[in-house]
């Protein structure tokens, strides 16, 4: 689900939140800052949890401090594989069927190799080995 600049800055506000309690403590109140907060259950926006981690809130410390540009600090990322379609072609599953079937003990590298070394397969996009093992699967 694509989330929009709204939703995202409204998630960035809750993570700034937990991180301004704690980014200008010594070590030894941050630990006790951080088991308070491990305590206490959240609404954390567009999330079904309700608890964050101890290494969640550790993560989002060390992005606060690493990161120069307030601007985008925190802020979620947009996928990189965004408009990359996770299907196979025609083609491409006919192919796979056929390999498998000619050899069923043939990992699912191997396959992607196979994929990727005939002509006719290569013209559309390479499939990752996930998208591979779950067209086998079903």
């Amino acid at each position: 689900m694509r989330r929009t600049y709204e939703e995202r800055k409204t998630k960035k506000e809750f993570k700034m939140n937990m991180v301004n309690r704690i980014k200008d403590l010594t070590p030894k109140e941050r630990a006790r800052v951080i088991e308070e907060i491990l305590a206490q259950k959240y609404t954390i926006p567009y999330s079904s949890k309700n608890e964050i981690s101890k290494s969640t809130i550790y993560r989002w410390l060390r992005e606060f401090r690493e990161n120069l540009n307030a601007e985008t600090v925190l802020l979620g990322k947009v996928r990189c594989d965004r408009g990359v379609f996770k299907k196979l072609t025609k083609m491409q599953k006919l192919a796979l069927k056929r390999w498998r079937y000619d050899n069923p003990y043939r990992s699912v590298e191997d396959l992607r190799e196979e994929l990727a070394s005939h002509d006719e397969t290569t013209s559309d996009p390479l499939p990752s080995l996930a998208t591979i093992a779950r067209f086998l699967r079903s």
